[in-house]
């Protein structure tokens, strides 16, 4: 006879333990289910948009825990957008990586002529490799190496060597970007530069006249003001700015004229880029040479490419690391700098026929896939976000953010570039009243029709995530928009 204590013992321990796997099944699936993306967004974000008059189709957005985990908000976060200045994120890292935190940028003289005394009796030429902010105080600081070589008089040419990058001038016959090309933001950078051609105006104005000064003071460069005075406030100086005229007399002498109308007792001091490119080095290396120097030139300036096997060099001034670099790049979202850091990553890998544009494309996405990033889709033009046809998602973004934080070698540099809420860089004066102040870390990002913010931020208990929104509309200027990006990052910094 069986015994049925024993088999009802069996029977009720396989019940309990089906209902046991049951119950953990269908209780997995409610945790996991609970535990997935918001869809739905934070009321003070929603409230943010409606404020602004942008529909939620316009924000792109991911929130996602650093090292991994369910996301904490998401939207969109997949779609291609037009990412601004956060595109200065892929190109940052790549450039720490690839270039490497001590990589520095430089100017060289060289010359193939021989020296009598102080004589350098041929051309010198001056040969750019991409440091961008090589500037007057480096240009003299250069051409006192080369004094202190015992050459006083150069009598020849000075050719100016910019074959570093390919096509030597990306900025001949490009249509302007927007409607202030003369403006920092907008120069075309090329691989000799001097102060980027810049020159600062310091404009002042009574209840009479606007008086005009350009600095530095360079040969055969001055200002004249048909400036008009108006009752605007002095804040909005800009308004009635016209892009000055440069013109050029038989003797070189080059004339910037201002035009357009300037606030009565105002005083403001801006940069221009209005000068041609070769005058302003001729200019700069004359009184660099000539005056701070003691030197003295006789020749003119012209173009050429170095033969190194047939020429010496004379001296070398280096710009600031990579590292450094990196900072400067994205606290204050240096556009030159930046393009000219994703140019570098192309020198000496460009194949047949490819600028060096195209090669360094190919060396980012060829990084990107290293690393674990699926580049499709994404759109290179110039590494800096000043583009209309840049294109990155906010889920791509995130996965470089989460890469740069966890498995980067230089992850300490590359956070360390980022601005910190309501303290430096672009977010010095954001986030000021928020949970956010001195804790997020953000990329910030602003074009006609497009705001966006990328970094890392701690809730409130400390927690760390990575947060992405990209907002493209055409209503989404930034002071529309930028409130929505606010109101994001508030929310993560009060999470719990």
């Amino acid at each position: 006879m069986r015994d049925t204590s024993l088999v009802d013992s069996v029977i009720s321990f396989r019940i309990v333990v089906v209902f046991t796997v049951l119950f953990a099944f269908v209780t997995g699936c409610a945790t996991r289910t609970s535990s997935r993306s918001h869809t739905v967004l934070p009321e003070s974000v929603a409230a943010a948009l409606k404020a602004a008059q942008l529909p939620e189709s316009a924000l792109s957005v991911i929130v996602r825990p650093v090292g991994g985990g369910m996301d904490a908000l998401r939207q969109d976060a997949e779609r291609l957008s037009a990412p601004a200045s956060v595109m200065k994120l892929p190109t940052t890292l790549a450039a720490l990586e690839l270039l490497g935190p001590a990589f520095r940028p430089s100017v060289q003289l060289w010359t193939s002529a021989s020296q009598a005394g102080e004589r350098l009796q041929g051309d010198i030429v001056l040969r750019g490799l991409g440091n961008v902010e090589f500037d007057f105080a480096q240009l003299e600081a250069l051409l006192g190496k080369l004094r202190a070589k015992g050459v006083r008089v150069i009598e020849g040419d000075l050719i100016v060597d910019r074959s570093y990058f390919s096509p030597a001038r990306m900025d001949i016959e490009v249509s302007p970007f927007d409607e202030s090309p003369e403006f920092r933001y907008n120069i075309i950078p090329d691989a000799m530069m001097v102060n980027q051609n810049l020159v600062t105006l310091h404009l002042s104005a009574n209840e009479k006249e606007v008086r005009a000064l350009v600095a530095p003071l360079l040969p055969n460069v001055s200002v004249m003001s048909e400036l008009t005075l108006n009752a605007a406030r002095c804040a909005d100086w800009e308004d009635s700015w016209q892009i000055p005229s440069v013109s050029v007399s038989a003797s070189g002498q080059s004339t910037i004229t201002l035009r357009g109308a300037f606030p009565k007792n105002c005083a403001r001091s801006t940069e221009i880029n209005v000068l041609d490119r070769n005058l302003m080095i001729a200019s700069a290396f004359r009184a660099g040479w000539t005056e701070r120097v003691g030197g003295e030139w006789r020749g003119g300036l012209r173009t050429g490419t170095l033969v190194e096997s047939a020429a010496r060099k004379l001296a070398e001034q280096f710009g600031r690391p990579v590292n450094a670099l990196v900072r400067e790049v994205n606290k204050s979202s240096d556009n030159a700098l930046s393009r000219t850091m994703y140019l570098q990553f192309g020198v000496g890998h460009a194949r047949a026929g490819e600028t060096s544009a195209q090669a360094s494309e190919r060396q980012l996405r060829a990084w990107l896939q290293r690393i674990g990033i699926n580049d499709t889709g994404i759109g290179f033009e110039n590494g800096s976000g000043l583009s209309r046809t840049e294109r990155i998602s906010a889920l791509q973004l995130a996965q470089l953010l989460e890469y740069a934080h966890s498995k980067s070698p230089w992850s300490h540099e590359f956070i360390a570039s980022l601005p910190v809420a309501g303290l430096d860089g672009t977010l010095r004066s954001r986030l000021t009243d928020s949970n956010a102040k001195h804790k997020a870390r953000l990329k910030t990002g602003t074009l006609r029709d497009v705001v966006s913010v990328a970094g890392y931020v701690p809730d409130a208990n400390g927690k760390l995530y990575i947060v992405v929104a990209i907002i493209n509309h055409p209503r989404a200027s930034h002071s529309v928009a930028r409130p929505v990006a606010d109101a994001l990052v508030d929310w993560v910094a009060n999470m719990k």
